[in-house]
């Protein structure tokens, strides 16, 4: 009940603040400008995150040992998910996978970093995993709560997101949906 609440404050929030900028635009002939500025900075702002995107997308796809793969497995040397990581998903994915673990030296070298650092949140940065498609957007799976309740013995949130996992790898292939 809380998420559609909170929602609604701010759509209400949003909508109070575009009819006041209407309300300037039509009475301040100086406003124009001013929403003008806010609304290119919002434009390049936008189109500077695509282009640093697109950046570490090629370095990802460049780098020595990724030629053909399109999945970043991002993760560290953790009781609670190296195991598992490393004897089942690098095993299964073998062939797409490139693997970046944050516990061995100098990995803030490596090129897949920066694809990394785009697109996870600070709060949550490993594990993850990473599907990256020749075309379209890379999609990105956060674990970190799915191995969570698997450690406490559930294991339906981690079979879950690999089902997740496995269905955006089957439309990143070539031959894929």
């Amino acid at each position: 009940m809380a998420a559609p609440l909170k929602r609604f404050g701010c759509a209400i929030l949003g909508l109070t603040a575009l009819g006041f900028a209407v309300y300037l635009v039509v009475t301040v002939p100086m406003a124009r400008f001013g929403l003008l500025a806010i609304v290119l900075g919002i434009l390049l702002s936008r189109i500077g995150a695509w282009w640093q995107l697109r950046r570490a997308v090629t370095a990802f796809r460049q780098a020595p040992g990724s030629s053909g793969r399109d999945l970043l497995i991002v993760y560290s040397a953790s009781p609670h998910w190296q195991e598992y990581i490393e004897s089942t998903w690098l095993r299964k994915w073998d062939k797409r996978a490139v693997a970046l673990n944050r516990s061995e030296p100098d990995w803030q070298r490596r090129p897949e970093v920066k694809l990394w650092k785009q697109l996870a949140r600070d709060n949550e940065r490993s594990p993850v995993a990473i599907v990256v498609p020749l075309r379209g957007r890379p999609e990105i799976f956060r674990f970190h709560a799915a191995f969570k309740d698997f450690k406490h013995g559930k294991r339906s949130t981690l079979e879950g997101m690999e089902r997740e996992l496995e269905s955006a790898l089957a439309r990143s292939s070539p031959g894929g949906a």
